[in-house]
């Protein structure tokens, strides 16, 4: 696989509340594109969403590689009620189904990585090889996602944080 900014292309919803848009679009971009690298990157609730796709994956026998961020939870949906409302009332938390067993049902290479220092070698897993990969990654799901493009804005202008992370 080939990376780098002179063949990278960034497909993305916008932030318009697509959820369940990722992997099936990823799928598209690869038929579209075989022989073009495609990592997915995806929430938790959005990869619940069309879990099943994973099947189709599987029996294409596409590379693509997924990447889940797993807060346990609707992050951007809970963010967006905290910020507005002070409160998170409705996003819950998802029980303790592991997306990478899942992956790896449907024939997957999958595997979950829950901490820091784990991080650097999931990522080189995942870009390894000439088939699909799965990662699941566990993030506290007080977390802050950003950015994150709120009511009224316009893509250039999203909401930024930045987060440090403390080194030990």
């Amino acid at each position: 696989m080939r990376f780098g900014p002179d063949n990278a292309h960034f497909l993305s919803s916008g932030g318009h509340g697509s959820m369940g848009f990722d992997i099936q679009a990823a799928i598209g971009a690869k038929l579209s594109s075989p022989d073009r690298p495609v990592i997915c990157i995806v929430g938790d609730g959005s990869a619940y969403m069309n879990i099943q796709e994973l099947g189709f994956l599987s029996d294409s026998l596409l590379d693509i590689r997924i990447m889940v961020i797993n807060n346990g939870k609707l992050g951007i949906v809970s963010q967006f009620q905290n910020f507005n409302w002070g409160k998170d009332p409705t996003t819950g938390s998802f029980g303790g189904a592991s997306l990478a067993s899942i992956a790896g049902g449907f024939g997957l290479h999958s595997t979950k990585v829950s901490t820091e220092d784990g991080l650097d070698d999931a990522l080189s897993w995942l870009l390894e090889g000439d088939s699909s990969r799965f990662l699941e990654v566990m993030v506290d799901p007080d977390a802050v996602i950003s950015p994150m493009l709120l009511a009224g804005q316009k893509i250039d202008e999203m909401w930024f944080q930045e987060v440090k992370i403390e080194q030990t």
